[in-house]
């Protein structure tokens, strides 16, 4: 049980046998209390007598999940530490990708992905006044274009193909299977299990 910011009771029923799944997005200005409200959510979840831990993931713009992720782990016996895990996102090529990543060998992105890249897309265009973008509508609809444009452009019209020595850091396919056909016995069959 929780209370509204007027005092009245708000009742949480977290992790209940009638729900397969609970998402809770917190938005809010820095200091209002968001990571407080997500721990104490999670907290309940933790708390409640069951045998194995619930699956929480968080998505925080900050360090204080990971407060709560150390506080469960120190909590468990040791063959059961792997059962929290907090990965703190950094910046850097390990933890990007690129948003116009489509499926392997697709030439154009099917519906979520596009959906996915215009929203992303739209979210720059926010008046941060507002929180709106000028025209929703429109908006969407504009950057959608230039989005259908550049994959038909360079998926289908002039695609970029793969060329071997233009990207150095990748190996060819064909010479890392056939390293690897070298290295297993019997003709390049990994060994039974």
């Amino acid at each position: 049980m929780m209370h509204t910011e007027d005092g009245s009771a708000w009742e949480v029923a977290l992790a209940s046998s009638q729900q397969n799944k609970h998402t809770e997005l917190t938005p809010g200005a820095p200091g209002l209390g968001k990571s407080v409200l997500i721990n104490a959510l999670s907290e309940i979840q933790i708390a409640s007598a069951q045998k194995n831990l619930p699956f929480i993931a968080y998505i925080d713009k900050g360090f204080s999940a990971q407060g709560l992720v150390q506080l469960i782990r120190d909590s468990l016996p040791e063959q059961r530490k792997d059962e929290a895990v907090g990965i703190i996102l950094s910046n850097d090529p390990d933890h990007t990708r690129n948003l116009f990543d489509v499926m392997y060998g697709a030439r154009k992105p099917v519906t979520p992905e596009k959906n996915f890249m215009v929203s992303v897309l739209c979210a720059l265009c926010v008046d941060t006044g507002t929180g709106q973008p000028c025209n929703p509508g429109d908006t969407r609809q504009i950057i959608s274009s230039p989005v259908d444009l550049a994959f038909r452009e360079y998926g289908e019209n002039n695609p970029r193909l793969y060329r071997a020595g233009t990207e150095p850091r990748w190996i060819s396919p064909r010479k890392r299977a056939a390293s690897l056909n070298n290295m297993m016995p019997d003709g390049g069959m990994p060994p039974p299990v």
